[in-house]
């Protein structure tokens, strides 16, 4: 039979699962939220704002090379 103590343990390491469910749910929803706007990384990036598009460009190249008629190559980040 269990006693007092079990049961309020066992309740409490419940709660504290419900808890962690809860916070991997909201994980999830961040993660699948992030997917959908990759699904079109063109529109994304058309759409975010200088300082966004400045940390992408940074994230996915190092230098671009610039002439006068517009960037004419790139350097990917290793």
């Amino acid at each position: 039979m269990a006693t007092g103590r079990t049961r309020g343990g066992r309740g409490r390491i419940t709660e504290r699962l419900d808890r962690t469910t809860q916070d991997l749910m909201a994980g999830a929803d961040t993660v699948n939220g992030f997917m959908t706007l990759l699904d079109d990384p063109q529109e994304l990036y058309r759409q975010a704002p200088d300082n966004v598009r400045c940390r992408l460009d940074s994230a996915f190249v190092e230098r671009f090379h610039l002439e006068d008629q517009g960037v004419v190559g790139d350097e990917p980040t290793t």
